[in-house]
């Protein structure tokens, strides 16, 4: 998983990801990347919203920050709910004000 994620190379992380989650169906943070990787790269967002909403419905056997960024990326892309996306951001900078990916990634969704 680290090493997809630092791959500089988005066809090879997609790869790695895609293996990870064919092997493992609810390796949610498999999911996240294959979604991250095609966000990122402005791949294929039928398949994004797909491997989001896996992530989504595996939520739970993610990390905090994980949990956050797959919650409100699944709100703004797939349900296309800007501002649900948007509160689960605001709710986990409540928790953690020092989040700084958090703030990064809501900071881009409010000026999209």
């Amino acid at each position: 998983y680290g090493a997809a994620r630092r791959a500089d190379d988005p066809a090879a992380a997609l790869a790695l990801f895609r293996e990870a989650s064919a092997r493992d169906g609810a390796f949610a943070a498999a999911w996240l990347g294959v979604a991250l990787t095609l966000t990122n790269h402005a791949l294929d967002p039928v398949a994004r919203d797909t491997a989001l909403a896996r992530a989504y419905r595996q939520r739970d056997r993610l990390t905090e920050p994980e949990r956050v960024a797959t919650t409100a990326l699944y709100h703004a892309l797939v349900a296309r709910d800007r501002p649900r996306a948007i509160a689960v951001y605001a709710a986990h900078l409540a928790r953690d004000p020092g989040d700084w990916r958090t703030r990064l990634n809501l900071g881009a969704l409010l000026h999209e």
